[in-house]
């Protein structure tokens, strides 16, 4: 079977036509191919994994079933899960930390980011979640991450405005 075809071909172009307000488009990547034991042999099996980034209202077993339904029957297992935090703006947490930013940075802004991270399941268990944090993604999860010591200056104002607002 061509799987990763038709997960260009089918999965992807089906995922463009949803968006959510918050979190923008549904994403699809195979991140690993893994298969054969030397070049001149074929292969026997070949084993792929798949990166899919959830919008709010999607399941894991939707988005499983829709993934089979395109690529056709294949073992599959869903390994990690982590839903899409899609938290209120205007909701009372993340009124109180965009309030604790503006009073340490004199400023605060709502951005949506394509990672997934357990605030979503903080959420979808209930809990509020909101991700906040100093640096810059660009310089995050690579073999020299590093963080600015001004940024995390920032970020230390940050929390201690938000412990302080939380009395």
């Amino acid at each position: 079977r061509r799987v990763v075809e038709a997960i260009e071909t089918v999965v992807i172009p089906g995922l463009a036509t949803r968006r959510d307000p918050l979190l923008g488009c549904p994403t699809v990547s195979v991140g690993t191919i893994h298969g054969g034991t030397q070049v001149t042999v074929v292969p026997d099996a070949c084993e792929i994994e798949v990166d899919r980034r959830l919008i709010n209202g999607e399941s894991r077993e939707a988005v499983a079933a829709e993934i089979v339904q395109a690529v056709g029957e294949v073992e599959h297992e869903v390994t990690e899960f982590y839903p899409p935090l899609g938290e209120d703006p205007q909701g009372p947490l993340a009124t109180r930390v965009a309030g604790a930013c503006r009073a340490a940075l004199g400023e605060a802004k709502f951005v949506t980011a394509p990672w997934a991270s357990d605030a979503g399941v903080f959420r979808a268990a209930g809990i509020p979640s909101v991700l906040i944090g100093p640096g810059s993604a660009a310089q995050a999860h690579r073999r020299d991450e590093y963080i600015d010591l001004g940024e995390l200056e920032r970020g230390i104002r940050v929390y201690e405005a938000i412990i302080r607002a939380a009395g």
